[in-house]
């Protein structure tokens, strides 16, 4: 397993809203993203395939 390090600020993150807005900025996820768990499962789990098109670099 590799383990990488990625651009997320966790002072920022106070309540679930902020907490999907950070992750969303500091990953790429689409613009439909749906902001709640399933979605931020769905997102995390396509990290290393920027081919699904669940995040943008």
């Amino acid at each position: 397993m590799i383990a990488k390090t990625g651009p997320l600020d966790c002072n920022k993150i106070g309540d679930w809203q902020s907490f999907h807005e950070e992750f969303a900025k500091a990953f790429g996820f689409p613009d439909f993203y749906g902001k709640n768990m399933n979605a931020w499962i769905d997102c995390m789990t396509y990290l290393d395939d920027p081919a699904a098109g669940m995040i943008h670099r």
